[in-house]
């Protein structure tokens, strides 16, 4: 994870700025053959950096199997091919950023996500099948990564060619096509390297100052906070491209739009957030059932998944700036925390292991809702900031911790009857909180209202 998400920076800010150009129509790129161009020039840019990353990651392997890992059960040899197996996974799969941006630009949603459902499911099978009857290591898990990422970014590559607008001519590398989106690159690459320090810092400082074991641990917290990150980046990913078409057009309507997503994404992120982080231990053991697992992650899980909360919060915003092209704000924040935050991080995780490394992301991403948003606003969308506090997030996110801390209360410290019986229960927090969050998004519901009755269902609102 920490691999991929540093070697992200490398992308050079080519992903997003494809996709807003895509999404802003052929204006953008001289027409159907200079889009066709513009993509053909960066997939010769994304093969280039593929080969960087095998050739460092093979060269850096070693040093890091031997001298930054705390390896405790594996032989350095085996971390070291382990290592070279995942830069050669990272590779193959890099143009898919490229592909992925560009489904998005070209709102293809459905086909973009047609594919990555299918490829994750032959991923899951084809993994569980290797290391069940050909070999049960770490090699062997790696070597089955790679043979389906490069599935995925074939499958991609022809779905992003057959979405392109046609043209009457062959499409060609023309290195001039990326003038007109060189500036917003440039912005978002400043952004990516900084932010690939504020998201990255702390797994680097956990492996350097804890044990392996408590790296497990850390980064099993991580993973349950990512999959907020799966529902937020997913409606980033569809408020983008909408966002970017908008403001092309005048910003007619934006506003609208705008808190649209905003309420949307609340709904979709804090009901989950909510179980997640006054459930940690529960949640945690569903997953693993290993009590001692459970129990060492379970604050570090809330404090992660509650910062990941906020981090969703702030994705329809920060879609609006990129959908105006500004990318300063997000960079000097991001300076400013790195300078403030990464000493607060080796203070904290040296003192308290990785709960003190959690509260950081937390503390980072609460200054981004208190700041950042205000900030937002009164450029882009000024007097609509009250909405976004009250009415986008605050409803939703009372709605939904209600319901959930009131189930907290109900529920014993110990709730009896295995994995099955704490799924059950955790399901139905969930819903009660999702139902509440709901009814507290005005834009939701009026949707889902909307939505029965072009169904047939009788609209009851009113009784």
């Amino acid at each position: 994870m920490t691999l991929q998400t540093a070697l992200s920076l490398l992308d050079l800010g080519l992903s997003p700025a494809a996709s807003r150009s895509l999404a802003r129509g052929t204006a953008d790129t001289g027409g159907p053959a200079g889009t066709r161009d513009l993509v053909k020039t960066l997939e010769l840019v994304y093969a280039g950096v593929a080969l960087l990353i095998v050739a460092g990651v093979a060269l850096a392997a070693p040093a890091l199997a031997g001298r930054w890992l705390h390896v405790e059960r594996l032989s350095a040899e085996t971390v070291r091919d382990a290592l070279r197996l995942m830069g050669a996974v990272i590779a193959v799969q890099w143009p898919t950023s490229l592909y992925r941006g560009g489904l998005q630009g070209l709102d293809r949603q459905v086909s973009l996500n047609a594919i990555l459902a299918g490829t994750s499911l032959v991923r899951a099978i084809a993994t569980l099948a290797v290391l069940w009857t050909v070999s049960a290591t770490i090699l062997a898990f790696f070597a089955c990564q790679l043979a389906v990422a490069a599935l995925q970014t074939v499958l991609l590559r022809a779905a992003l060619w057959r979405s392109l607008p046609a043209a009457g001519r062959p499409s060609r590398v023309r290195l001039q096509t990326l003038a007109g989106i060189r500036r917003f690159a440039g912005g978002m690459t400043a952004v990516a390297a900084v932010t690939l320090i504020l998201t990255q810092v702390d797994k680097l400082v956990v492996s350097k100052l804890l044990p392996l074991g408590e790296v497990g641990c850390y980064t099993l917290a991580s993973m349950i906070a990512g999959a907020l990150a799966l529902v937020s980046g997913a409606m980033f990913n569809a408020l983008f491209p909408e966002y970017s078409r908008s403001v092309a057009a005048g910003g007619a309507g934006l506003a609208a739009l705008y808190h649209r997503g905003c309420q949307l994404t609340s709904v979709l992120v804090l009901p989950v957030a909510s179980v997640i982080v006054l459930f940690p231990r529960e949640t945690v053991l569903v997953w693993t059932g290993d009590p001692l697992t459970a129990g060492r992650t379970a604050l570090a899980a809330s404090l992660l998944v509650g910062g990941s909360a906020l981090n969703g919060l702030m994705n329809p915003p920060y879609a609006l700036q990129l959908a105006h092209g500004w990318t300063t704000l997000v960079f000097r924040s991001n300076v400013v925390a790195v300078i403030v935050l990464v000493p607060l991080l080796i203070f904290l995780t040296s003192r308290y292991g990785i709960a003190g490394a959690a509260l950081v992301w937390l503390i980072l991403n609460a200054g981004y809702v208190l700041i950042q948003v205000h900030l937002i606003h009164r450029r882009l969308l000024p007097g609509e900031k009250r909405s976004w506090y009250v009415v986008d997030v605050g409803g939703p996110f009372l709605a939904a911790f209600s319901v959930t801390a009131v189930a907290r209360w109900a529920c014993p410290a110990t709730i009896p009857g295995g994995r099955l019986a704490l799924a059950v229960v955790l399901v139905l927090v969930f819903t009660g909180a999702q139902a509440a969050a709901v009814l507290a998004a005005p834009a939701v519901r009026t949707r889902l209202l909307a939505s029965r009755a072009r169904l047939g269902f009788p609209d009851v609102s009113h009784r």
